[in-house]
């Protein structure tokens, strides 16, 4: 398995904010940036959280998130997109289901 990593780092900018495994934050800027240009251009490989409500759950620090919202609010998605942040702690114990 490689590690490859996709983006134009040359343009990334950062906010100067570290999280608490010291990655860098990028600017608010940048994401609506990448918004607006997947707006124009759309690339079902790029995901993008939606400004509002799901950036704010996604950006919590809180364990445990109680949300809430109208049918079509991109709640599942938002779940779903907050697994990513875990994919590579390798700390975190997966189970997986006997075949």
């Amino acid at each position: 398995m490689c590690n490859v990593r996709i983006g134009f780092l040359f343009m990334e900018k950062y906010s100067g904010i570290k999280t608490v495994n010291a990655s860098l934050v990028l600017d608010y800027e940048y994401i609506q940036m990448l918004r607006d240009a997947d707006r124009k251009i759309p690339n079902p490989n790029k995901i993008i959280a939606q400004g509002g409500g799901q950036e704010n759950m996604l950006s919590t620090p809180a364990d445990i998130t109680i949300c809430g919202g109208c049918r079509g609010g991109s709640k599942t998605f938002t779940l779903l997109m907050e697994t990513l942040k875990d994919i590579k702690n390798k700390k975190l114990p997966f189970c997986a289901s006997p075949a």
